[in-house]
């Protein structure tokens, strides 16, 4: 038995895109916004997150809509003395 498939009936997945995130390459499905990052990498305390040198406040991370090559650098306080 042979199956055809209607190609229009398939939905188009969306290309996973990458990122740079810590200096290091990273894949993601589709892009997002950076809130679901941080909470996808479970990013919990005190942090600060910067995209293309921009920081981006806690107040706007769901705003923020990560695309195909951007930098995103996610850093925590270090106390010491």
């Amino acid at each position: 038995m042979t199956h055809h498939y209607d190609s229009t009936s398939l939905k188009t997945m969306p290309a996973p895109i990458s990122i740079t995130l810590n200096g290091k390459p990273f894949s993601m499905q589709s892009c997002m916004e950076l809130q679901s990052l941080v909470a996808q990498l479970g990013v919990k305390g005190a942090f600060a997150v910067a995209v293309n040198d921009e920081v981006v406040a806690k107040s706007d991370l769901m705003k923020v809509v990560l695309k195909q090559g951007d930098v995103v650098e996610i850093i925590h306080p270090v106390a010491g003395g």
